[in-house]
């Protein structure tokens, strides 16, 4: 997710805050607010219809006040969320319940399983279509203008109003993708439904505008192939559903921007659905999400909150940030190496403004997200790359397939091994000690920041499961391997130790054997190198608990990423959690240089073959700083460890 995707979800909570400003002075920022559209908005218009598709009955309105109302979901749809950052106290009604003076505020017209088309959704029954839902609208325009005593007082009342239209999914869904009910995927190909869709939605909102409508908000399809139903439906074909749906949301801007130009003071603007949901994996889920999965994510933008606030302040939460590992963390390390292990090329860095820099997935890793939730401006520099003082806010040691015994990776090329990197270290203590005029300066100054060690995987990888180039499978038993790496690892954390840090976060190894490239070559018995891997990551948290009591100010922490993960279903609920967005060279886990990536990012879990997107990495930083679960990291989180003396 890219700064600006964060700054939208930063920006809804301080709307929230406006809202309840002007609740509270009874403002609403306009004076009415009027809703079109399907299910998504529908707040109990088809509850007496004679139809299949209601939501006036439990479980739906689960966690709304009033309960089951005919709202589709468990509480609040982005209708009454957006009415309520607008300033409205109450909710908007739907037409169907309208009483008296109350149409002042506005109405809700929507219907669930509704389209653009007016045969859509009709094999459910009575469904109030798009055109019958403007002339529902036509007739509280004559009811408004009775209040109001004439048609041009109404209509200039209705200027001032906003006007919220969420349509097309079941132009698809009910339509297009029901053959046995509609002759519509026999008549066009997609592009051709698109293109009539288009047509016929343009003359439908160039009707709402002749009725007083001027500030407009039209909602684009967003990825519906990936709805739990249409997934069981149409199970590994769901893709073909949002190729199709997506030739009738790219045409939504260009339509915005004709209605702008042609209508006459038309202020019409288009949302982005698809572009929201694909770089805000957090906000992902299915329809099983559940309130905690929710509070995380509200935490985690309350947390970006803080880190702007930091920012504009001058103020990280730690003078320095020092980050150890391999290519989870990596930022540039392997760029010079002779090395075939590498990203800095494309389609590497595709979200990152600078482009392909050596990091690699589509845009930030976990260790850049942890040090802008710590309140760093700018990204730590790689070792390979540093210039002068650089080094007083931290370095990045990481180097990709790396690991904690020396020899790991190395079937690839020169990587920097853990003990290398912390021989780096070393320097940079020489030239801080030189810049702070002295080495005990130096050892004080390093005790407040910040440093995490992300590393094991290859170990595995790149080692133990590689029998034809190592012979650690053969020398030890899987419980044997982990022990020994345990062993080594509690020398380097010592060592690092020694050299001054105290707060360090020690990440454990996920589920590698889930990877798409550990699925390529091991296949169904990809579930062994996890077996594995977890024996050293359950050791993990006994070792932090004892170089914490064994070493004098010791803080460290372990991050379960393993549980992170097993408890992150919701933001984890990616298209794609198997396969890679980008093409891979063989046997090798990288992209291949200059092919396009996956279009849509932010629907996919990794990027090549072994690293997670940027939304994935996003995911797991926040809980990782936040420790929003005991589970996360123990016994802090990032961020308690940063505020600790």
């Amino acid at each position: 997710m890219a700064f600006f995707d964060a700054l939208r979800i930063i920006l809804s909570f301080f709307l929230f805050t406006k809202y309840l400003q002007n609740s509270v002075q009874g403002e609403p920022q306009v004076p009415c607010y009027f809703i079109f559209g399907d299910s998504f908005v529908d707040s109990g218009n088809n509850n007496n219809l004679d139809l299949d598709i209601r939501a006036n009955y439990s479980p739906y309105g689960v966690d709304f006040p009033k309960g089951p109302t005919g709202r589709f979901t468990n509480g609040r749809t982005v209708a009454d969320i957006i009415g309520q950052l607008l300033g409205f106290i109450d909710f908007i009604p739907p037409f169907a319940n309208l009483t008296g003076k109350e149409i002042l505020k506005g109405v809700n017209y929507a219907s669930g399983g509704s389209g653009i088309r007016d045969e859509t959704g009709k094999e459910l029954g009575d469904v109030v279509s798009l055109n019958e839902q403007l002339g529902n609208h036509f007739t509280v325009l004559s009811k408004i203008s009775a209040i109001l005593n004439s048609e041009s007082a109404a209509r200039d009342y209705l200027k001032k109003c906003i006007y919220i239209v969420i349509i097309g999914t079941n132009d698809y869904l009910n339509n297009y993708f029901v053959p046995s009910s509609y002759q519509t995927s026999t008549m066009y190909t997609p592009q051709q439904y698109a293109n009539v869709l288009v047509k016929q939605y343009s003359k439908q909102l160039k009707r709402l505008h002749s009725y007083g409508a001027r500030k407009v908000a039209i909602f684009g399809v967003g990825l519906i192939g990936q709805l739990p139903t249409i997934m069981r439906i149409f199970g590994d074909n769901s893709s073909m559903i949002d190729a199709a749906a997506q030739l009738f949301s790219r045409k939504l801007l260009p339509l915005v921007t004709r209605l702008n130009k042609k209508l006459t003071n038309a202020k019409f603007t288009y949302i982005n659905t698809t572009r929201i949901v694909t770089t805000s994996a957090p906000l992902l889920g299915s329809s099983s999400m559940a309130f905690h999965d929710a509070l995380r994510i509200i935490l985690s933008s309350f947390l970006f909150t803080q880190y702007l606030h930091n920012s504009v302040q001058g103020e990280p939460q730690v003078p320095c940030y020092f980050i150890f590992g391999d290519s989870l963390v990596d930022s540039g390390n392997n760029n010079n190496l002779n090395v075939e292990f590498k990203s800095n090329y494309p389609p590497y860095g595709v979200d990152f403004p600078k482009g392909p820099t050596g990091w690699f997935p589509n845009g930030r890793t976990i260790a850049n997200i942890i040090g802008q939730l710590l309140g760093f401006v700018n990204f730590i520099p790689p070792f390979a790359n540093l210039t002068g003082k650089d080094i007083l806010k931290g370095v990045n040691y990481a180097s990709g397939r790396s690991g904690i015994q020396d020899e790991t990776g190395q079937q690839r090329g020169n990587v920097v091994t853990l003990n290398e990197q912390l021989g780096n270290h070393f320097t940079i203590l020489s030239n801080i000690s030189a810049i702070l005029n002295s080495e005990s300066a130096a050892r004080q100054y390093l005790k407040k920041c910040m440093y995490i060690v992300i590393t094991g995987i290859n170990d595995y990888s790149n080692n133990y499961f590689i029998p034809s180039f190592y012979q650690t499978s053969t020398m030890y038993t899987p419980q044997q391997y982990s022990d020994v790496l345990v062993k080594q690892y509690s020398e380097q954390l010592k060592r690092l130790y020694s050299y001054g840090a105290r707060k360090v976060a020690i990440f454990g190894v996920g589920l590698i054997g889930q990877v798409p490239e550990m699925k390529n070559r091991f296949g169904a018995n990809s579930s062994m190198v996890d077996d594995a891997a977890q024996l050293f990551s359950n050791k993990l948290l006994p070792l932090v608990n004892d170089l914490s009591r064994q070493l004098t100010s010791a803080k460290f922490t372990y991050v379960n990423t393993t549980a992170i993960a097993l408890t992150s279903s919701p933001l984890l609920a990616f298209q794609q959690p198997r396969d890679s967005c980008c093409e891979l060279v063989k046997n090798l886990g990288t992209c291949i240089e200059g092919r396009p990536p996956c279009p849509f990012r932010g629907s996919y879990a990794y990027f090549d073959g072994f690293h997670p997107t940027e939304a994935v990495n996003k995911a797991f930083a926040t809980r990782a700083y936040n420790r929003l679960l005991p589970s996360d990291a123990s016994p802090y989180g990032i961020k308690q460890l940063a505020q600790l003396p």
